[in-house]
């Protein structure tokens, strides 16, 4: 269940740092608000399924830790990774002409 949550919201949660550094409102995309956002993601997702599913207990500490461990390894993954282009450059601007070439 963990996985199917997950997913998606994943999808989510690394495209926001990515798209305000685009639009220049943050300097990288690679930093603490990526840090932020995947800890917390993890964090709820393990409160959530500890609320519903009776088999399973977490305590709030243990979901934390294991969000952390979880987060800080995304950061280190995360440090190889290309940063998206500016909104101004002319790499973003090739990119668009790609895209408004094929209609």
């Amino acid at each position: 269940m963990y996985v199917f949550l997950e997913i998606p919201l994943s999808l989510i949660t690394n495209a926001i740092p990515k798209a305000l550094k685009s639009v220049g409102i943050i300097q990288s995309s690679k930093g603490w608000l990526s840090f932020i956002l995947n800890t917390g993601l993890t964090f709820e997702l393990i409160q959530l399924l500890d609320t519903f599913m009776a088999n399973i207990a977490i305590t709030w500490q243990g979901s934390l830790i294991f969000a952390l461990i979880s987060g800080l390894f995304g950061l280190i993954l995360k440090e190889k990774d290309d940063e998206p282009p500016m909104i101004d450059s002319e790499e973003f601007k090739g990119i668009g002409n790609r895209y408004n070439s094929k209609k």
